[in-house]
């Protein structure tokens, strides 16, 4: 399958150039394997570097003048706003400082009832059910429930925005933002360069423009060509990648839940947007996003397998439900998240994360 979407590049058209081919396999040696591999890690600020020295070659200007060459903008590609040296997404929220703003209520339900029973019934590490809440705190249910689900919030945020290590910047490359728009969630990217079209050629005036060049000028321009379509296939892939996970974890997106990932395997994904899985691997190791609520998330914690994402569930709903049996905790599972474990399998899951077993009950 070509990278880039039918009607703009044919093979057929082009074999009798001995053009390149623009196959998603692409061949070791037609770019080299290495050559590959960089080419799929690299990031977006690179990339828009060799964008930008290939579009000033005076062979760019010659296939857009004959008509063999345009640039078309990809159909969703929005761009985020820039903010003094860094850049910043217009409709993102600013994460827990945010969150705690807009929430008066559970802010002032914390400050009732203080310190002490705050850590002790919703923040330590033992399990605490609501009806010990309520008794204890002597709020209301709908009000345990609130402040209960508000700190979950706060947690999942502290958590996605904690300071990297010092290497991760070196690491990861944060290629676009996400915000909600319209119940939706939307890209935002950050490099115009890079994301404001992908190469398009129309192949029979390319075929009319090499006729017209000499031997030597017309393998050069075959190699150029190459160059361009590597460019643009990362791209390509890339964003096909990255509309492919968002319509995936659409509900982690809106609610900022982990729990309502969706399991998604590299395989599958590769399946999904017509890549190789080695491709997928190399092309989502070192890029992030922005989330909708204003931090940073590798690639990767939107392609969570469901084994992580079943065993992450089962810790988060036993800390939740603490008294609930093994066996009644798979109901919920199934009922609540459509997970379905035996019971065996979620005694495993709570002995490895320290939370211990209920039995049958």
């Amino acid at each position: 399958m070509p990278f880039l979407p039918p009607g703009e590049i044919s093979h057929q058209a082009l074999s009798s150039e001995k053009m390149p081919k623009l196959s998603q396999k692409v061949s070791p040696s037609l770019y080299g394997r290495m050559k590959l591999a960089r080419l799929l890690t690299m990031s977006d600020a690179e990339l828009g570097v060799m964008a930008g020295k290939l579009e000033k070659d005076p062979r760019f200007d010659s296939l857009v003048g004959a008509g063999a060459l345009s640039v078309k903008p990809f159909s969703r590609a929005f761009f985020a706003t820039r903010k003094f040296a860094g850049q910043s997404l217009t409709d993102a929220a600013a994460g827990v400082p945010a969150l705690l703003d807009k929430n008066a209520e559970p802010v002032a339900l914390m400050k009732k009832i203080g310190q002490k029973k705050l850590q002790a019934l919703f923040l330590g590490d033992a399990p605490v059910s609501d009806k010990q809440r309520i008794k204890e705190t002597g709020l209301s249910p709908a009000k345990v429930a609130l402040l209960r689900d508000f700190l979950d919030q706060v947690f999942v945020r502290s958590e996605f925005s904690a300071k990297p290590e010092a290497a991760a910047p070196k690491i990861f490359s944060t290629v676009a933002g996400i915000i909600i728009q319209e119940g939706k969630p939307v890209l935002r990217f950050f490099n115009r360069d890079v994301w404001k079209g992908r190469y398009s050629l129309d192949d029979d005036r390319l075929k009319v423009h090499l006729h017209e060049l000499g031997s030597e000028d017309r393998d050069r321009m075959e190699k150029y060509i190459a160059k361009l379509s590597h460019v643009d296939r990362r791209k390509t892939t890339l964003y096909r990648v990255l509309e492919t996970l968002m319509d995936a974890q659409v509900a982690f997106l809106k609610s900022g839940d982990p729990c309502t990932r969706q399991p998604l395997t590299q395989r599958s994904l590769s399946t999904a947007v017509d890549a190789d899985p080695s491709v997928i691997n190399r092309l989502i190791s070192n890029k992030s996003v922005e989330l909708p609520w204003g931090t940073e998330a590798p690639l990767k914690c939107l392609v969570p397998s469901g084994k992580t994402l079943a065993r992450e569930v089962v810790g988060s709903v036993a800390k939740e439900l603490g008294d609930m049996s093994d066996e009644s905790l798979c109901e919920v599972l199934a009922e609540k998240y459509q997970i379905h474990l035996s019971r065996r399998s979620i005694a495993q899951y709570r002995a490895e994360l320290g939370l211990g077993g209920r039995g049958r009950r």
